[in-house]
């Protein structure tokens, strides 16, 4: 009796950690290497010793038994995996190849192509998962250090929760950043699946920009003077551009990115069906235009993505915007809570969406930040 009792819980072990053995290795790895707000301020781990971690634990749970990355140089292979597998999104080759320049600084810190860092892992030559490296300088209180942006992680269906593929690409960057000498890794996580200590949230919302037109509360004449302030970035202004970020982000921003000229003018330089970018004297906004399925068509959907501001009504410079969106024919926006959203008086037209963790591998944050003291581009 006691041998059969004994069966059934070892039984019930081995099922449990086959079925969530992914998620498991995950919050394993994540306990051991993601910031936790316990350690010292600062603290950047050794290198090597990470290293033989990740051998450690690559044969501990024998994730490399039967599973090889390779490196996807096909910009179009990239494209029809995630438009078939990758959320709602639909992604077009300009827009994409715009995604995978946007944040590698035209002084490239690792002196690698782009490809370095587009890992996959392919079945009889099909593609069954992606996983996307973007370098980039970070400050973080000041520090600066030499990131990778780790996006469009995206498992075929048939394949998602089995044979650690996930995993095995997330272990695969994480290896070649420290080979390559990079500091940290940033990347947001959909809390659903959340098994890391996170460094802060970021809350998603959908506003109704012509729904909101309709109860703006200025006169013609004030809200005609308020409009003009704003000019779309152009060559000839792009340098009084440069400098009001570079004083925002400064000024507010605990964690920002680091951008040359060439940098700057290579991710804000507005172009058409993909970005937009508005400057005034003391406020700078930047609009990616992502692409969404919905009802078997496409549909333009704005993210309002940087908003900075020293404007001491805030919510006066947002309500500017959504209204010139309304007049450009875009009726619904994206925002989130990196910027004054706590601060604004008409939430109720605010439509929740979810949220996001955002984590910081190999660095330790004394005390958890808030949304609104990053400043990141995030598409």
């Amino acid at each position: 009796m006691r041998l059969l009792y004994y069966s059934g819980i070892i039984l019930f072990i081995y099922w449990f950690y086959k079925k969530y053995r992914e998620r498991i290795i995950t919050y394993y790895i994540g306990l051991k290497y993601f910031p936790t707000i316990k350690n010292i301020y600062g603290k950047i781990f050794n290198k090597e010793d990470i290293l033989k971690e990740f051998e450690k634990d690559l044969k501990y749970f024998k994730i490399d038994d039967y599973i090889e990355t390779v490196r996807i140089y096909d910009i179009n292979e990239l494209i029809e995996f995630l438009n078939n597998f990758y959320n709602e999104e639909h992604f077009k080759f300009d827009f994409f190849y715009w995604i995978l320049n946007l944040n590698n600084p035209i002084n490239n810190l690792s002196k690698l192509p782009n490809n370095t860092w587009h890992y996959g892992i392919k079945v009889e030559n099909k593609l069954i998962g992606t996983l996307i490296g973007r370098p980039c300088l970070i400050s973080i209180d000041n520090k600066i250090l030499k990131t990778l942006y780790s996006d469009y992680l995206c498992i075929h269906k048939k394949f998602r929760g089995k044979f650690g593929l996930a995993m095995k690409l997330q272990m695969k960057l994480c290896t070649d950043s420290v080979k390559y000498d990079y500091d940290t890794i940033l990347y947001l996580v959909d809390n659903k699946k959340l098994y890391h200590r996170t460094l802060l949230y970021i809350k998603y919302y959908i506003l109704n920009c012509k729904k909101f037109s309709k109860i703006y509360d200025y006169n013609e004449k004030d809200l005609e003077k308020d409009l003009k302030k704003y000019k779309i970035l152009k060559p000839k202004n792009t340098l009084k551009a440069y400098k009001l970020y570079n004083s925002l982000v400064k000024d507010q921003k605990k964690i920002y990115q680091i951008l040359s000229l060439e940098d700057f003018i290579q991710i804000f330089k507005p172009q058409k069906d993909i970005s937009l970018c508005f400057i005034s004297n003391d406020t700078f906004i930047s609009i990616i235009i992502n692409n969404f399925k919905y009802n078997d068509k496409i549909v333009k959907i704005p993210k309002l993505n940087i908003f900075l501001t020293k404007s001491f009504r805030p919510e006066i410079e947002l309500s500017n915007i959504f209204y010139i969106m309304n007049l450009l024919n875009y009726p619904i926006i994206i925002i989130n809570d990196t910027y004054y959203i706590d601060q604004i008086r008409w939430k109720e037209y605010l439509e929740y969406q979810g949220y996001s963790s955002l984590i910081l591998f190999n660095y330790n944050i004394k005390d958890r930040l808030k949304s609104n003291e990053i400043c990141f581009n995030f598409v």
